[in-house]
């Protein structure tokens, strides 16, 4: 994820909250009377909600000094950027990145780190 995805993820994440409290609103008093589907819609949004609240969360609490040896190369912030647009966790591109760090060295260009990130990660 980028930096400029936060805003769009913030902007997802409130928009799902409110459809989520269009579904099911709350009043005092009265039993919610809410279908099967409006239950499997609402269960969907939390969990979507969940997702995108963890990723933020996850993108925000980024260490600076990621590795035991100092702080990220620019190329090397690529490849954890890259691994997370696959998809890829931060903790499991974290562990694959060291791991490729660890066996083509500290000179290692963008390629052949991220190349050899992806085996580690499979």
């Amino acid at each position: 994820m980028y930096k400029s995805d936060i805003p769009n993820r913030l902007a997802e994440i409130k928009r799902l909250s409110t459809l989520a409290a269009g579904i099911a609103p709350a009043r005092k008093g009265e039993p919610p009377t809410l279908t099967d589907k409006d239950l499997e819609m609402i269960e969907e949004l939390l969990n979507r909600l969940t997702a995108l609240a963890k990723e933020v969360v996850e993108w925000v609490a980024q260490p600076e000094a990621l590795l035991a040896d100092g702080p990220l190369q620019s190329c090397e912030k690529e490849v954890l950027e890259a691994l997370s647009n696959l998809g890829c966790s931060r903790q499991n591109a974290e562990a694959a990145l060291r791991k490729a760090k660890a066996a083509l060295g500290n000179n290692a260009g963008f390629e052949p780190l991220f190349r050899r990130a992806l085996e580690f990660v499979r």
